[in-house]
């Protein structure tokens, strides 16, 4: 592992904790700071849900199990809901599991999240978490060579930083999951007949002319 990489993340879990990075590290996570979102659902949906989740956190694992598969086959196999999910890593092993999840591609990456989601206790709290995630990331399809050239990745690294930063100081995001929905800030997880509610709000106010 590059000391860059490590430097990387210190950065990270400093900023989204509310402490300023460097100038120079700043500046070069700006000039990337475009990410592909991981996409559930139609583009032409009328209510769109913004999700800001970390790998580490529990909540959002919890979302990814109890609350959005009842969602996606209310809403969005039916066309109603779009979900889009973005990284908010809260801490070095969480940033590690976004960089990963990338690795794998634009049709790997929300299936390789689903599993670091529902297997969230076994890779972050075990004596080898960065082994446990190259495990992982092998059952998705990437090679060791893949997986080191990844977590090194300086650019993605950079984008997951930017975009965390960005979202935090425009739209106060500070924890996760953090959810958007077309528009409405939701911070935590709510019970999933209290998510249910706010959806059909919003389908009903899109129906309004």
């Amino acid at each position: 592992m590059k000391t860059s990489f490590a430097l990387a993340m210190v950065l990270c879990v400093a900023m989204l904790a509310g402490n300023p990075a460097p100038a120079s590290a700043q500046a070069g996570s700006e000039k990337s700071a475009a990410l592909a979102d991981a996409v559930i659902g139609r583009v032409d949906a009328p209510v769109t849900v913004i999700e800001y989740s970390s790998l580490g956190c529990p909540h959002c694992a919890d979302v990814h199990s109890l609350i959005l598969p009842s969602i996606k086959k209310q809403y969005i196999d039916t066309g109603k809901l779009r979900w889009i999910v973005r990284d908010f890593p809260l801490g070095q092993l969480a940033l590690a599991g976004a960089v990963i999840a990338r690795c794998a591609g634009p049709q790997g990456h929300l299936p390789l999240l689903e599993v670091l989601f529902k297997t969230q206790d076994d890779w972050m709290t075990g004596k080898d978490p960065i082994g446990s995630l190259g495990k992982l990331a092998k059952r998705a399809g990437i090679d060791k060579a893949r997986f080191d050239s990844c977590f090194d990745d300086e650019a993605t690294i950079g984008k997951i930083m930017a975009q965390a930063r960005d979202v935090q100081r425009k739209d106060g995001v500070s924890a996760t999951p953090t959810f958007f929905i077309n528009g409405e800030k939701v911070v935590g997880s709510p019970p999933l007949g209290e998510f249910l509610k706010i959806i059909e709000r919003h389908l009903n106010s899109a129906k309004t002319p």
